[in-house]
């Protein structure tokens, strides 16, 4: 394996070994007549496993008494069953069949982060046996709706983080400025993931699913370098001020992309944000893209400007192709505070 295909390639996934394992263990417990629900998923089947990696089965009991959850070895290998009551299911079926997140109602994005690991392992995880029922249950939890509303989380979530470091900027905090662009970036990178239909939850493959998708693969080494070159302890604040400034301008660039490109359809392809402008102004980097659904806007920490989609791709590729923003858009944008000059050098100035 040499080294580009060991960065790059597609992860550890679940072999035949490990399909055997879970089935013996499907045997031993009784049979699939013992389940009303049996869903193979986790990162084995997502692609994403390590050596350490438990087969998880998640299971709804007939009798409604929940299993052991201890991890037993078939064959040296780990299996977990994982218990779902009834009445979680129903509430996922019901809370995940359909995307409702408008402006002045975003109660459903509440709603997915205590349930987003539980919702997206049945949404894309392997039905292997199931009731009537509890299969339309499982149906019910949609891998798009919830693709969606990750999408939606994410870039809510880069917007308070790039706000945190507008602010430390502000108030030259260093530690702030570097925490909250770098915690952007991490988030404006799932966000890519979700509008590319990749949507896992996971504390350690976040890289590992960025490398292997396709349309992102050329944009994970940049990625990759912003999130590791950060400024030593006590560097010049001039230095940190410029490396959050870079930081924030890909993480907006991204997540905004992601935004407009990954909404209706998913996402083929997100290039890297442009070296330098093409004209006499940048676009703001404290500025994204948002949207819940069809309502679009342009926000920013103080800011926040609805508009459509034409808009918004005129603004975001201002800096790359000016031309493309309708005579005397580039003005009026400069004067909302949506664009910088280019000969500005205090790097505060936004």
């Amino acid at each position: 394996m040499n080294v580009t295909t060991r960065w790059t390639g597609p992860g550890q996934g679940l072999t035949d070994r490990h399909e055997k394992a879970a089935w013996a263990l499907i045997e031993q417990s009784g049979g699939l007549g013992t389940f009303d629900l049996v869903v193979l998923a986790g990162s084995l089947p997502a692609g994403l496993g390590h050596g350490h990696s438990d087969v998880d089965l998640f299971v709804i009991p007939a009798d409604g008494r929940p299993l052991s959850e201890r991890v037993r070895f078939v064959d040296g290998v780990p299996v977990q069953l994982n218990n779902i009551r009834r009445e979680d299911l129903e509430l996922l079926a019901k809370t995940f069949d359909a995307y409702t997140v408008v402006p002045e109602e975003r109660s459903q994005l509440l709603a997915l982060r205590p349930w987003a690991k539980l919702a997206t392992r049945l949404a894309y995880g392997r039905l292997v046996h199931a009731t009537a029922e509890c299969g339309d249950l499982v149906r019910r939890c949609r891998p798009d709706v919830l693709r969606l509303l990750t999408l939606t989380d994410s870039s809510r979530m880069v917007g308070r983080l790039v706000e945190d470091a507008a602010g430390a900027l502000l108030t030259a905090d260093p530690l702030i400025a570097l925490h909250a662009s770098h915690e952007a970036l991490r988030y404006a990178a799932e966000g890519l993931l979700a509008a590319c239909g990749d949507v896992f939850v996971s504390d350690s493959a976040h890289w590992r699913r960025l490398a292997r998708v396709p349309g992102l693969a050329d944009l994970v080494p940049f990625l990759w370098g912003l999130s590791t070159e950060a400024p030593p302890w006590d560097a010049a604040w001039t230095d940190v001020q410029a490396h959050v400034r870079r930081v924030v301008a890909a993480t907006t660039h991204v997540v905004s992309h992601a935004q407009l490109d990954g909404w209706t359809a998913r996402m083929t392809r997100c290039a890297p944000p442009p070296a330098g402008p093409a004209g006499p102004y940048y676009r703001n980097p404290f500025f994204q893209v948002l949207r819940f659904g069809d309502a679009i806007a342009i926000v920013g920490p103080d800011k926040a400007f609805r508009c459509n989609d034409a808009t918004a791709r005129a603004w975001l590729g201002a800096d790359m192709d000016p031309a493309g923003v309708p005579a005397g858009g580039i003005e009026r944008l400069h004067q909302m505070g949506l664009l910088v000059p280019s000969d500005t050098t205090d790097p505060e100035r936004r």
